[in-house]
């Protein structure tokens, strides 16, 4: 039986504009930012201390930003935290703000060859620590005192959700400077695979999902089973019970 998973608290903070994220990128305030897709709400939406801990969602895909729109007067555009999206805006307002990142995600393997790239396409980009995606709940605090240490001002995690909003809460919660914290997902591993990931023409039509889709067992599996299955629990939340 499929039932209703849309979440009130978690569609509010859903944004989706360039003008919020660069509010957000010249606050003053410590911030959790994170993206959902239709993927992730699925599992997001059951969990609100996530929710109660991200400041801003944005939204990570065409599909949630078409029926977010269709069912909200305040209209979302797609944002993602890859060179399609805002990902350039991000890393070149830390490079020009001579800020501190730290970047925790991805094998590490896949973590060298990203931060190569990063060094060539951002010269002067101040990488204070990183380190691979793969540890437990009892590294937390060695991770987070190693990041409180170095002074990041930054901090971007590519685990894969749950894991990355989950880590990230307790980031927000133990550092004590006003530190900016953003998800990324896989953005970590597509640069690591090729600097700009996406296609000039699948960047232009939208087609994100499509090139993911050929390219990703995992990506089609979700396509084929998980999306039908959100957009009819999505639509469901909108339905008035009788």
């Amino acid at each position: 039986m499929v039932r209703s998973i849309r979440n009130h608290d978690l569609d509010s903070k859903v944004k989706g504009s360039i003008e919020s994220l660069n509010h957000a990128l010249e606050s003053d305030e410590k911030l959790f930012i994170s993206f959902v897709n239709p993927f992730s709400y699925q599992i997001i939406s059951s969990d609100q201390n996530i929710i109660n801990s991200v400041d801003v969602f944005y939204s990570d895909g065409i599909l949630l930003t078409k029926l977010h729109n269709f069912f909200y007067k305040k209209k979302l555009e797609r944002m993602s935290f890859d060179y399609s999206s805002i990902a350039d805006n991000v890393l070149t307002y830390i490079q020009d703000k001579e800020m501190n990142l730290a970047i925790i995600g991805s094998k590490y393997e896949e973590l060298e060859v990203f931060i190569t790239t990063l060094e060539k396409r951002y010269p002067k980009l101040r990488v204070v620590y990183y380190r691979d995606g793969y540890f437990s709940e009892s590294e937390y605090e060695s991770i987070a005192s190693k990041v409180e240490e170095l002074d990041a001002d930054y901090i971007l995690l590519g685990l894969g959700s749950p894991k990355q909003e989950i880590f990230g809460s307790f980031l927000k919660n133990r550092l004590l400077t006003n530190v900016k914290i953003f998800t990324c997902g896989g953005f970590i591993y597509q640069t690591s695979v090729k600097d700009d990931y996406y296609y000039p023409l699948v960047k232009k039509f939208n087609l994100m999902w499509l090139q993911r889709f050929l390219l990703h067992d995992y990506v089609r599996k979700r396509l084929i089973k998980d999306y039908p299955k959100f957009i009819l629990s999505y639509i469901l939340g909108f339905i008035p019970r009788g």
